[in-house]
């Protein structure tokens, strides 16, 4: 099926004309709307939008797993691959994630986590328990 423009009917251009005004041509371009002002510029203007709204990521490069050599050319197909394996991207951990897992990982080692404070705290009361029962 091939669509094909057709000329206004008179119903549309009273309507075009009672919201517009009678003559008036439409204004063609691409506009953004200043989040500040709200009047529209545009965009041919070089307008600079702020630089703390969000940001829409294109699709990743190409790439193969390392798991199941399957390609993954989407973010979608990312995130079924990393759910159907039971793994996540780097990304997924914001900054200091690794230096806090490795202060969480010798405060292990060292015995000084709160796991660790809680076990001696127990095995202190279960001997003064025993200790008592003689």
């Amino acid at each position: 099926m091939t669509l094909r423009s057709r000329a206004n009917s008179p119903a549309f251009e009273d309507g075009y004309d009672a919201i517009f005004g009678k003559d008036k041509q439409a204004v063609r371009g691409s506009w953004v709307q200043d989040a500040k002002t709200g009047e529209f510029i545009d965009k041919s203007e070089r307008y600079v939008a702020d630089p703390d709204a969000p940001m829409v990521l294109g699709s990743p490069e190409e790439c193969r797993s390392p798991i199941d050599g399957q390609m993954i050319s989407d973010r979608g197909q990312l995130r079924r691959h990393n759910a159907k394996h039971g793994v996540t991207n780097i990304q997924d951990y914001g900054s200091g994630y690794f230096d806090r897992k490795a202060s969480e990982r010798q405060a292990i080692l060292r015995g000084d986590s709160r796991a660790a404070k809680d076990e001696r705290v127990d095995t202190i009361k279960r001997a003064i328990a025993q200790h008592e029962n003689r």
